[in-house]
């Protein structure tokens, strides 16, 4: 059936036009979409990465780094070398003296018994206040305020008053009771001539002891064997050095080494015999210590002389420098000597002293590519580790609050 014609439709210009429109309209609605939706993309794109960029900005300021560093170590050998310590030569290893005085007392229990008609003895210092030298012959008395009489056990002469220094001269002697008996046990005693009465040498010329006077006994005692005496008084005297070596420590100038081994303990009782009225006895021995100081820088130019290292003494440290073992022999007058010969046995280690406040200062602001690199001008480092916060992170701070040195303890030792 034909339709009308009414329902014809005549493609026209006008038509042409109109569909144009229409269809430029539809495309136009369809592109704006998808351009809005690329526009809101690239702004998130770089939202996030200002924020990834404002993190990483913003955490620079927050690093923080550690670093653990080795000290170079060397280890180096002693094996009974002599050394020779001087107080007058300051260019060797120096020391110095130092003399304490002290006692310490022990229980023994006495067994055997014997009769004995022993004198007292010990020593005096006798003083002189003369204008001349005074001679004292062998056997001259001497008598305390109390009227104990004692005589010289050998000729002395006893130099004139000093104008100089206003010093009376002075000299030791050993003197003994004139009788026997434990009355003649003294500790303190001041002592004249009584040869001299009636000059000025009476009051010039007098005496006072130097230790006890002892060793007076009469009559059945209880004594002790010699072996075991000499054990006795071993033990004692070892008790003594010990006690006076704590005080020599705790007085000693800074600077300078104590060695227990380079020290002379001087008893005051020489005797090889002990008595008693009592099997219960107690032995007092008294004594002095003379202690060897060792002028510390000195030691160690000395241990940097023997094992050639390159650094200053400022620069390490020996951490057995208490540890050294000296032997020696001792004089017979250990405060009057000017040198020491010893030999000197110890395996130590010289140990690099790292400053840490200038290492920091180097290392400020440093890749953490070139820490190694800086390293290499500093010589007491033997090696490094590096562990920075966050671990993104490749720059050391420059905030030296920052940065944290951290020295490791040597726990091998290198060898040359």
């Amino acid at each position: 059936m034909q339709k009308p014609f009414s329902d014809i439709k005549v493609n026209t210009p006008e038509v042409q036009d109109q569909e144009r429109q229409v269809f430029k309209e539809s495309v136009i609605s369809h592109e704006r979409p998808n351009k809005n939706g690329r526009a809101k993309l690239f702004l998130w794109i770089f939202a996030v990465l200002s924020m990834v960029a404002l993190f990483f900005g913003v955490s620079g300021y927050f690093t923080s780094a550690k670093i653990f560093v080795s000290p170079q170590v060397k280890t180096f050998s002693f094996k009974s070398e002599p050394i020779n310590f001087s107080r007058t030569d300051t260019s060797g290893v120096h020391f110095e003296i130092m003399s304490l005085k002290g006692s310490v007392e022990g229980s023994v229990h006495l067994d055997t018994t014997a009769t004995m008609n022993v004198k007292a003895s010990g020593k005096v210092s006798i003083f002189n206040k003369e204008k001349k030298p005074v001679t004292l012959a062998k056997g001259l008395s001497l008598k305390t305020d109390d009227g104990l009489v004692y005589r010289l056990q050998e000729g002395v002469t006893v130099p004139a008053f000093d104008d100089i220094s206003k010093a009376p001269g002075s000299a030791l002697a050993q003197i003994e009771a004139s009788e026997v008996g434990d009355t003649f046990n003294i500790n303190n005693a001041n002592f004249n001539f009584p040869s001299f009465a009636k000059t000025s040498k009476f009051v010039n010329v007098y005496a006072v002891n130097e230790g006890p006077i002892s060793g007076g006994i009469q009559g059945t005692v209880y004594t002790i064997e010699e072996d075991l005496y000499k054990v006795e008084t071993s033990k004692l005297d070892q008790s003594l050095k010990d006690k006076l070596f704590i005080q020599a420590q705790a007085q000693a100038p800074a600077g300078y080494i104590l060695y227990k081994d380079l020290s002379v303990l001087v008893p005051d009782d020489t005797s090889k015999t002990f008595q008693s009225k009592n099997s219960e006895a107690v032995i007092k021995r008294e004594g002095k210590l003379v202690v060897y100081m060792v002028k510390e820088i000195s030691l160690m130019e000395y241990i940097k002389s023997y094992t050639k290292t390159d650094f200053s003494t400022k620069e390490f440290t020996v951490p057995e420098l208490q540890n050294f073992v000296f032997s020696f022999q001792p004089s017979q007058d250990p405060e009057s000597v000017s040198n020491i010969n010893t030999l000197l046995t110890i395996e130590g280690r010289i140990v690099s002293v790292i400053n840490i406040k200038e290492l920091k200062q180097l290392l400020l602001g440093v890749s953490k590519n070139n820490v190694e690199k800086m390293l290499e001008n500093f010589p007491t480092v033997a090696s490094a580790v590096t562990k920075i916060t966050p671990i993104w992170q490749n720059v050391l701070p420059k905030d030296e609050n920052r940065l944290e040195i951290i020295v490791n303890p040597p726990k091998e030792l290198t060898s040359e």
